[in-house]
């Protein structure tokens, strides 16, 4: 299941000036984005035109999933490895994940991922965090008492977790 996917221009609008550049060459077709809905945080977003083909999610980098033979973005856990949890279209480690999306965060932040890691998966130091509109983070204080994200049960209220477990 690839999902619906947004047009090169689209993502580029929405991720910062250069994004893309330079992308393509010989065998390659133009990058096509996995669709994410837009009030959700648009970095990251998963190339869904050269993907490569795969017999086991083990077998994708930059924290992607192994759906219907190609590696690409995961759309529930059991996409994911075991001990990994599918947030943003990706496969983290599960104690890295203290947000799916934007309605784990307080008002006025959103999810957004930390970034690959050059790691066979792609995802050792990847977190999926809430920050403020502007990247902040939040203050420590709002963080006591606050968790990680279960597989399949995310959380309501998902504030400043990534600081409280030191992920950051």
């Amino acid at each position: 299941m690839s999902g619906p996917v947004v047009s090169r221009s689209k993502a580029i609008r929405s991720s910062s000036p250069g994004a893309g550049a330079g992308r393509g060459g010989p065998g390659l077709e133009s990058a096509r984005y996995h669709r994410r809905d837009d009030t959700e945080w648009q970095g990251m977003l998963v190339d869904v035109a050269n993907r490569l083909k795969c017999t086991s999610t083990t077998r994708c980098s930059l924290a992607r999933a192994c759906v219907s033979g190609f590696c690409g973005p995961c759309s529930q856990d059991s996409d994911c490895l075991v001990g990994e949890t599918c947030t943003m279209d990706h496969c983290a480690r599960t104690p890295n994940v203290h947000c799916r999306s934007r309605r784990d965060c307080t008002v006025g932040q959103l999810c957004v991922l930390t970034g690959t890691s050059d790691d066979v998966r792609g995802n050792a130091d990847m977190s999926a965090v809430c920050l403020g509109d502007k990247g902040e983070m939040p203050g420590t204080a709002s963080a006591a008492g606050q968790s990680h994200v279960t597989p399949a049960q995310p959380s309501s209220q998902g504030d400043a977790r990534a600081i409280q477990d030191g992920a950051l």
